[in-house]
């Protein structure tokens, strides 16, 4: 289940905001694509700071977790497992191996000569950068108008924005380390 804690303004500004983002990410099917999202307001700037941690299956897709990989006298057998990436398997193994490296045999069966050592973990799909479009997306729903000028720290799981209609200042910069570290640990940062 998704955490939204939401703080800075006045308790029942807090609620509603935490609500809109609560409802506004399940319509949109994100909730279960995150783990936390901290909404920290500063109206004396003003400045919303939104933080958000990605769970642990929101990471990008491999071969090897797409596919079926064997050794054959024709060089890697690949079985592809989940037939909607199918397209994306065949046409990112032309780009990383080469278009003479990549044959078809039969439905969902590929063969890779002169494979890489690492071929079951070339990436496939990125679904990290489209959950975080799609968040992003969404935070301009959630967010008061006029907060526009907006500034990012990305992580690999995750991310943190800054949303202000001001200048960049010191004080942002401080409090995105802040969020960074009681999201993310200090170890992380």
């Amino acid at each position: 289940m998704m955490e939204v804690e939401v703080r800075g303004g006045k308790d029942d500004e807090n609620t509603q905001i935490k609500k809109l983002a609560e409802e506004t990410l399940k319509n949109l099917g994100l909730g279960k694509k995150l783990k936390i999202m901290l909404i920290e307001s500063d109206i004396g700037l003003p400045a919303f700071y939104v933080a958000c941690k990605f769970k642990k299956d929101v990471q990008p897709l491999s071969l090897g977790s797409l596919a079926t990989l064997r050794e054959s006298s024709k060089g890697v057998r690949i079985s592809v497992t989940h037939e909607r990436y199918y397209d994306q398997i065949y046409s990112t193994l032309q780009e990383r191996v080469g278009k003479e490296n990549v044959t078809q045999d039969e439905r969902n069966i590929l063969f890779v000569s002169n494979a890489p050592p690492d071929l079951d973990s070339i990436t496939i799909y990125d679904y990290t950068e489209e959950v975080r479009d799609n968040i992003i997306d969404a935070l301009w729903h959630i967010l008061p108008e006029g907060f526009r000028v907006r500034r990012f720290k990305h992580r690999e799981d995750g991310f943190i924005v800054v949303a202000t209609d001001i200048p960049p200042m010191t004080e942002f910069t401080n409090k995105v380390d802040e969020l960074e570290k009681e999201i993310w640990g200090e170890a992380d940062v």
